[in-house]
């Protein structure tokens, strides 16, 4: 379930595209749908992309930004598959790899980086000849979305300093996603796609719901080999190792739930720190209501104004339910 905090980030997202418009993209929430936003995008310059128009939908989950969206393109490109899920490090495949940080923008500018690259088998990536994308690119202009109209006439003409600039901005952490983008299984080839949407659709939706987490393939080199004399060895110190307190005996008292203790203090002990002398806690009852309790120092303060530059130089954030209520805390 969303609540106002989730709504808040997304009218920030537009606002933000808003302000600093982009020649190279645009995208909008549906006016009935503030979680299904509608993108166009101009394929990279100097590819088989290049004057080519692509829509889409960016799908965001309920708890965005703390989890990943789904990606889908509508327009045919032969990069990515229509109608289909794209396995992306942005996308809600690779939850692992998301950051509450990232927004609409950084999606967008990805999306675009993606475009020459191969799809190494990845779900919903298409390796189809540059003649083919060529073709497509010169046709995608063309192509009527109900929603949005001619996607030809939704990217503005704009001065693209201020895209420039953002664009430099988030190379780096493109540059992170482009690196952990990993293997997922063979993707379908262009005959494959003609086949038919009933039976092609079905399986594409199969997959989404599986996800690819249970088919990475193991990399040798990263992982190494454990002889089973190790793995005896290591045995032996597990079994060894004198257990927690909580493993000796699940119903001693917790040091946590001594009476007396505030749930601050216990929020501390749960996480096993020592209790500091100066709160750094925002006790919220309800996110979904206007009557929030706060005993913050000006770091929580910033926290509630700014969720998502706080979340940056926290160092631990803990989401916790004590005594009825809901307990957000962090260490700064």
């Amino acid at each position: 379930m969303s609540s106002r905090s989730n709504i808040r980030r997304i009218h920030a997202d537009v606002k933000e595209l808003a302000k600093s418009p982009s020649s190279m993209y645009t995208a909008a929430p549906l006016d009935d749908d503030l979680f299904v936003w509608h993108f166009t995008l101009r394929g990279p310059p100097k590819t088989e992309f290049e004057g080519g128009v692509y829509h889409g939908q960016i799908l965001l989950p309920p708890d965005y930004p703390f989890k990943p969206p789904n990606i889908v393109f509508n327009t045919p490109n032969g990069r990515f598959a229509v109608g289909t899920k794209i396995c992306l490090s942005i996308s809600a495949y690779h939850p692992e790899h998301w950051q509450p940080a990232w927004g609409i923008r950084l999606i967008l500018e990805a999306l675009i980086s993606f475009f020459p690259t191969p799809s190494e088998g990845a779900i919903g990536g298409l390796d189809w000849k540059p003649e083919e994308r060529k073709r497509l690119a010169a046709e995608s202009g063309k192509w009527y979305c109900p929603h949005c109209g001619c996607i030809g006439n939704l990217i503005p003409i704009v001065d693209d300093d201020a895209g420039g600039e953002l664009k430099l901005k988030f190379a780096e952490e493109i540059k992170q996603l482009h690196m952990h983008n990993v293997t997922t299984p063979p993707a379908k080839s262009k005959e494959e796609i003609g086949k038919g949407e009933g039976e092609g659709e079905g399986e594409d939706e199969e997959q989404v719901e599986k996800g690819d987490g249970d088919e990475k393939a193991e990399d040798p080199i990263s992982k190494p080999q454990v002889s089973s004399e190790q793995q005896q060895q290591q045995q032996q110190q597990r079994s060894s190792s004198p257990k927690s307190e909580e493993e000796a005996d699940p119903s001693s008292p917790k040091p946590w739930d001594a009476p007396g203790l505030t749930t601050y203090a216990r929020l501390h002990l749960r996480a096993g720190r020592s209790i500091p002398k100066k709160p750094k806690l925002l006790r919220v009852y309800d996110f979904d209501s206007p009557s929030v309790q706060a005993y913050a120092t000006i770091g929580v303060m910033l926290f509630v104004l700014l969720s998502v530059w706080t979340m940056k130089v926290l160092e631990d954030v803990e989401i916790l339910y004590l005594d009825g209520s809901v307990v957000l805390g962090g260490v700064y």
